[in-house]
């Protein structure tokens, strides 16, 4: 596959992140012999075993040396401009079944009830007396800074990376990754951890939806981790190739996904749920402290793209789907509240007015953005041209500026929208990257003005402050 491309971006609120985290400290050599050493005691070793593995290092996205706060060197990694090939995301073929009997090879790799248990592990209170202050300085999380976690794809490369922004200070670098097994498609944050002794620790948590089928959910605050806390679904629940097909228990229960999980979302009121859709038509609630499915929801009928749980009422999900279906569901009984149909649009992306829960917004492969009222099923208050024929691939409203809206789509451009009490959408201002066509956005929690927007050119990722646009400034009396 010769695509390149940042699909997926989250933001962690200050606050959440632990101060020092945890390090496993496992050497290049380490990894190598435990992967060789699995291969040899679950299958045939494929031919190319003693090829040497890569890690973060050698994908360019190790965090920068010495002094990255404050210094001019805080920029994202260029990367080749290798997107522009002819089969740019035909993702399709990914999942395609391979003919070398090669594994995975991390069945050999231990599991802990607790991480204090796990003699790889390096915690923030042990020796580091062979960092410098610099060193150790960058490697601290300090209470005002955030993290954007960053979901990259560059050809068969599929990486998690974690980002330091400090909007005080304007530190903006790579702080630790992870190498995934399959391409990231979305991502979601989730401040809650199930196993958490200390009912005090809300955990630093992030799900990532993939190509194969599953929820990944990695740990945050655990460094140099070479796989999730946990997989939601079951890996193995592709077809033959062809037409995947729903994996059941002998009790008839789903296991998960039958394909490619297209979007999440952490219920905040509700915090042991997440939902997951997927182009198998369904959206699935996971509870998270038993790892298990609660609910199935089947009432799209095709790929369902985006999901949204209600600001204020914890049981109402919007969902929208490829075939411009647009439903709020009422989880408690999986009963269809409301639904819109707008026919030839695919739905890119669902998104409440947490100012105003009544109203939600819509934003359509057709290039429109549109106003609904929850209220009034099959109506359409707003309609505005966004994008034109490129499409909006992503809308974000600012937590802390009422109002104030932000899309993006494959024009290269980063639109400035204000929404009207009465239900309009007017037209402040725009933004070019320079990182191509856009595929994601969002707001900062803590920063109401920057958004961090996803593209496939260039450095792939750029931090966008909408407050210097005067326009802006004057438009939203800041």
């Amino acid at each position: 596959m010769k695509v390149a491309l940042v699909p997926c971006v989250a933001w962690v609120k200050q606050g959440v992140p632990k101060a020092r985290p945890d390090k496993v400290k496992l050497a290049k050599r380490d990894i190598q012999e435990l992967i060789e050493g699995a291969r040899a005691e679950t299958s045939e070793t494929s031919d190319n075993d003693d090829e040497e593995e890569q890690t973060p290092a050698d994908q360019g996205s190790k965090p920068q040396k010495k002094g990255l706060r404050g210094s001019a060197a805080n920029q994202l990694p260029e990367k080749d401009g290798e997107d522009e090939g002819e089969d740019k995301y035909k993702m399709a073929d990914y999942d395609k079944e391979d003919d070398s009997g090669a594994t995975s090879g991390m069945s050999g790799i231990a599991c802990f009830a607790s991480p204090m248990e796990d003699p790889l592990l390096q915690h923030g209170n042990a020796d580091e007396s062979d960092e410098d202050e610099d060193e150790k300085e960058d490697y601290e999380i300090k209470p005002n800074d955030n993290l954007l976690v960053i979901g990259r794809i560059v050809k068969d490369e599929f990486n998690l990376e974690v980002w330091v922004y400090n909007h005080a200070s304007n530190d903006w670098y790579t702080h630790h990754d992870y190498i995934l097994d399959a391409p990231p498609l979305c991502l979601e944050t989730i401040s809650y951890d199930p196993g958490a002794e200390n009912p005090e620790h809300k955990g630093n948590l992030v799900a990532v939806g993939t190509m194969n089928a599953v929820v990944n959910i990695w740990d945050l605050d655990l460094v140099n981790a070479v796989e999730p806390v946990v997989t939601l679904g079951d890996a193995d629940a592709d077809s033959d190739g062809s037409k995947k097909k729903k994996r059941k228990k002998r009790d008839g229960s789903q296991q998960g996904h039958s394909d490619a999980v297209l979007d999440l979302a952490w219920n905040k009121r509700n915090e042991h749920i997440l939902a997951s859709a997927s182009a198998d038509h369904t959206v699935i609630l996971w509870d998270l402290e038993e790892a298990k499915i609660s609910t199935v929801l089947t009432h799209h009928n095709e790929k369902v793209q985006s999901i949204e749980w209600h600001p204020a009422e914890d049981a109402l999900l919007l969902s929208g789907s490829m075939d411009g279906g647009v439903t709020i569901s009422d989880c408690r009984s999986t009963d269809t509240v409301a639904q819109w149909s707008f026919e030839g649009v695919e739905v890119e992306q669902v998104l409440w007015n947490h100012f105003n829960p009544f109203y939600f917004l819509v934003a359509g492969d057709d290039g429109s953005i549109r106003y609904c009222d929850s209220r009034k099923g099959n109506e359409t208050l707003t309609t505005v041209d966004a994008h034109g024929k490129a499409g909006v691939t992503g809308l974000a409203l600012s937590q802390s500026v009422e109002g104030l809206l932000t899309s993006v789509g494959g024009d290269d451009t980063v639109k400035i929208w204000k929404l009207g009490k009465q239900g309009e959408i007017a037209f402040v201002a725009d933004n070019k990257p320079k990182i191509g066509p856009l595929h994601c956005v969002r707001f900062c929690p803590d920063v109401g003005t920057v958004v961090a927007v996803g593209g496939e050119k260039g450095d792939f990722v750029r931090l966008v402050d909408v407050a210097k646009n005067e326009t802006v400034k004057t438009a939203f009396d800041m």
